[in-house]
């Protein structure tokens, strides 16, 4: 059986959305659009973000953003919350011998404008992820991101609860964050894809490599959606 193949959203629509990851002049946008978000929707401060940053844009206008970071190069924020590595974890919970771990992607710093962008978000990630070969993904996520992943039909495993206890005084700096429930959760990339098959964003996406500008401008609305980083 062929892989489903990663879908170009190329269409031109009234206006265009546009998915890339930040370069290095961008990223300070991204950044302070992120701590925006959770200084607005959970009172947190946020100083430190995931070593790679993604925008959604409509113009040059910054919709939504989200950070990853892979396992095989780092420790993970998440695993914070875990007893094993993530990639044991996971490993037991999908029933599979072993994981490697720079198989293993985490998602964190996920910012929306509203929550309509939240399932075009997701679909676009998966397909940069299995563009860049990744099988694992797993991410902290509150009621509100659980509920996108279950109405796109994908399965994400819970893994642990995220117990601020684990943070010691930084769970402090998250301020109503802990009170939406948040979770750690695991899921297959490539069961993801195939479940989503040639599903796309209801918004026409173009997707670039990362960009080659600067002077671009966040959304002035607040944020209703801000995820962990974790």
């Amino acid at each position: 059986m062929h892989e489903p193949r990663s879908p170009r959203f190329t269409t031109v629509a009234r206006p265009p959305h546009v998915w890339r990851e930040a370069d290095i002049a961008e990223r300070t946008t991204l950044e302070a659009f992120i701590a925006d978000g959770y200084a607005r929707e959970h009172g947190a401060t946020l100083t430190h973000f995931q070593p790679r940053l993604f925008g959604l844009w409509r113009d040059e206008e910054l919709l939504a953003a989200l950070g990853l970071c892979n396992a095989g190069h780092a420790s993970l924020f998440l695993e914070r919350y875990l007893e094993a590595p993530i990639e044991r974890r996971l490993a037991e919970v999908a029933g599979v011998p072993c994981i490697a771990r720079h198989q293993v992607i985490e998602v964190g710093n996920l910012v929306t404008l509203r929550p309509g962008l939240l399932r075009p978000l997701i679909v676009m990630l998966i397909g940069t992820l299995i563009d860049e070969g990744m099988q694992w993904l797993t991410f902290t996520a509150t009621t509100q991101v659980r509920n996108a992943f279950h109405r796109l039909g994908l399965e994400a495993w819970p893994l642990a609860e995220a117990d601020p206890a684990r943070l010691g005084q930084q769970r402090h700096a998250w301020g109503r964050y802990y009170t939406h429930a948040p979770q750690v959760m695991g899921g297959d990339l490539r069961r993801a894809w195939q479940l989503l098959g040639s599903g796309a964003p209801s918004q026409a996406i173009v997707t670039l490599p990362p960009a080659r500008r600067t002077g671009m401008r966040s959304g002035g609305a607040s944020a209703s959606i801000a995820q962990a980083r974790g």
